[in-house]
């Protein structure tokens, strides 16, 4: 397939997902706005690009490890596997993100979480300070956070909207199925230009 994301013009991609598949995000404009967001952009992605999925809810879990952008069908089947459940624990995820961020760290590229929530973000204790200088830490490893937004839910906007400020990333709010097959893959080529 033709793409549009050359390497000439595009920086290369190291994406962490960290995906909020609580309970609340069970809503016909939570999860499956998200899947249709990264399946989007899993046809953009290049082999040159890598693509993590951490899963949090009571527990975090690795679903997708470092993968090559190239293996859509390996993404695809992955993404469209998501199931929701469990109460919000975003603490230990975040940590594990991190991690993995640095483990596929493309040097000269662009390395970033992306937060997928249709709420708040419970940090690693009820201190919001603590997660911000995390935050504040990995931008200066050249690791940037940003958010993608869900739902009606207006408790933990302002939170995660200070987040993904922190982060130097964007904050995105998916609305609809439009805006789900393109606002990210139009933020990811803003971010990557060289």
């Amino acid at each position: 397939p033709t793409t549009t994301f050359e390497l000439s013009k595009y920086k290369k991609n190291n994406i962490v997902f960290l995906i909020d598949k609580s309970s609340s995000m069970n809503k016909p404009d939570c999860m499956p706005y998200l899947q249709t967001a990264m399946m989007e952009l899993a046809k953009m992605m290049r082999a040159e690009d890598r693509i993590t999925i951490i899963t949090y809810a009571n527990t975090s879990k690795i679903v997708l490890s470092g993968t090559p952008g190239n293996e859509t069908k390996k993404i695809n089947s992955v993404i469209s596997e998501l199931k929701c459940g469990g109460r919000t624990e975003g603490g230990k995820a975040i940590l594990t993100a991190y991690q993995n961020a640095e483990e596929n760290f493309i040097k000269h590229g662009v390395n970033q979480i992306i937060i997928a929530t249709d709420g708040g973000f419970n940090g690693l204790s009820e201190n919001e300070g603590e997660l911000m200088n995390l935050v504040a830490e990995y931008v200066k490893k050249d690791i940037t956070l940003s958010v993608l937004a869900f739902g009606e839910n207006r408790y933990g906007k302002a939170h995660i909207t200070r987040l993904a400020k922190q982060g130097e990333g964007f904050y995105l709010f998916v609305a609809n199925q439009d805006a789900a097959k393109n606002q990210l893959n139009a933020a990811i080529k803003a971010i990557s230009k060289k």
